[in-house]
């Protein structure tokens, strides 16, 4: 990658190079998206090293499956799609029941809008701890799809549009889903919101 320009080129200019055989190139693309496929697989399967193996092998049938990529929407809406089903494989295989351990307070922070003290004193750690606890069990328990259309909506920004194409299902099913999966998610997050703020939870 060194000199040939791959850092300065577009995912769809990547993924043309890589049909081409250049394998930089596709290893640009693997770079650039990696670090979100594993916090999006995280929050399917519930475990780093799991979701690690998971965004690999998506990586992988997603190499083998370049030539379907018809360019229409971005690469990572493509790719999303291959990581989804290969993370619902993996949870319909393994079965498992962990909760994700919440590592980004500032993800913590797009959902309420906090704006917490950049020294947070040793009680506001715990409390942020246990906020990101309960909101991981929150996702967690949703059905499959909710949680995965949610997670693309509130983590991740993607449109209404993008979530459709990505999950291959109509726009008014995302709207859906994703009405059904904030009434759930409402319904577990907001006890444990209204007790720490004395009744009063912020508006998600």
């Amino acid at each position: 990658m060194k000199g040939d320009g791959t850092l300065d080129k577009s995912d769809l200019d990547l993924v043309i190079e890589a049909r081409e055989g250049k394998e930089a190139a596709y290893s640009e693309l693997v770079r650039r998206h990696m670090e979100k496929a594993v916090q999006l697989a995280s929050i399917a399967v519930g475990n780093y090293e799991d979701a690690k193996d998971v965004s690999q092998e998506a990586f992988v049938k997603a190499y083998h499956g370049l030539k379907k990529f018809e360019m229409k929407s971005k690469f990572s809406t493509w790719f999303y799609r291959i990581l989804m089903n290969t993370a619902q494989d993996f949870v319909r295989k393994r079965n498992w029941k962990r909760f994700l351990i919440w590592k980004e307070e500032s993800k913590m922070e797009e959902f309420f809008e906090r704006r917490e003290s950049a020294v947070a004193s040793p009680k506001v750690r715990v409390l942020q701890k246990e906020l990101g606890e309960h909101i991981a069990r929150a996702i967690k328990n949703l059905p499959f799809k909710q949680q995965w259309v949610f997670t693309l909506r509130f983590m991740e920004g993607f449109s209404i549009q993008e979530i459709s194409e990505s999950v291959q299902v109509s726009e008014g099913t995302v709207k859906a889903t994703l009405h059904f999966a904030i009434q759930k998610f409402k319904k577990e997050i907001l006890p444990y919101l209204q007790e720490e703020q004395g009744g009063v939870h912020h508006g998600i």
